[in-house]
C-alpha cells in the first residue's frame, strides 16, 4: 500500500517508548529489526544496517540471538550493497559470520553478501560460485522466496557488473539455481 513505509516510520518512536518503559529487550530487538524492513524499503541501506545492528544488540540483552536470522541476512546485504567500502564490508561479513553461530539459512545470506562483494572485485566466476551455493543452501532449507532473491536479484548484480547484461535473462538455468 502506499505510504506504508513513511506511516510505519511515524509510529516508530511511540512503539519504542513503550518497550523501552516495559524494560522489553526482545520487543525492542523486534522493533529495530521492523525499522531496518522500514529503510531497506525505502533503499536506505546505511539506515537498514544500523537499525539490524541496533536489533542484535537488544537481542544480545534479551539473549535471544538465536532468534535473530532475519537480522544476520540484512546486516551483510546492507553492508554489500549500500555505501560500505568492499574490504569494511567484508570485514562485517566476517563479524556477522561469528555471530550468527551455525544458523544455516544465515550463513547462505552472509554468502550471499559475499558473492556481491567478491563480483566487486571483478572475481565474476567466484561471485557466481558464491551466489549459486547461497540460492542452493537456501533452496534446503525450504526457503524458496529467499532462494529466488538472491538467484534474481544476486545474479543479475553479477551479471551487471561483469558487464554481461544479457546473461541476466539465463540466470535461472546455472547451477544451484534449479
Amino acid at each position: 500500500p502506499t505510504g506504508w513505509v513513511h506511516r510505519a516510520r511515524n509510529e516508530f518512536d511511540r512503539v519504542i517508548a513503550v518497550f523501552e518503559e516495559c524494560n522489553d529487550e526482545r520487543g525492542l530487538a523486534w522493533a529495530f529489526c521492523l525499522l531496518s524492513d522500514i529503510h531497506w524499503m525505502a533503499c536506505r541501506a546505511r539506515d537498514a544496517e544500523a537499525a539490524a545492528q541496533s536489533a542484535l544488540r537488544h537481542a544480545e540483552l534479551a539473549g535471544a540471538v538465536d532468534s535473530m536470522g532475519h537480522v544476520f541476512a540484512r546486516m551483510p546485504t546492507a553492508a554489500a550493497v549500500g555505501p560500505t567500502p568492499v574490504a569494511d564490508a567484508f570485514r562485517r561479513c566476517d563479524e556477522i559470520s561469528k555471530k550468527c553461530g551455525d544458523n544455516l539459512a544465515s550463513r547462505a545470506w552472509i554468502q550471499s553478501a559475499r558473492a556481491y562483494l567478491v563480483a566487486m572485485t571483478g572475481q565474476f566466476d567466484k561471485a557466481r560460485q558464491l551466489s549459486g551455493a547461497a540460492a542452493a543452501q537456501l533452496g534446503e532449507l525450504g526457503m524458496q522466496l529467499e532462494k529466488a532473491a538472491v538467484t534474481g536479484q544476486g545474479m543479475s548484480f553479477i551479471e551487471m557488473l561483469a558487464g554481461r547484461p544479457a546473461a541476466v535473462a539465463d540466470w535461472g538455468a546455472g547451477p544451484g539455481r534449479g
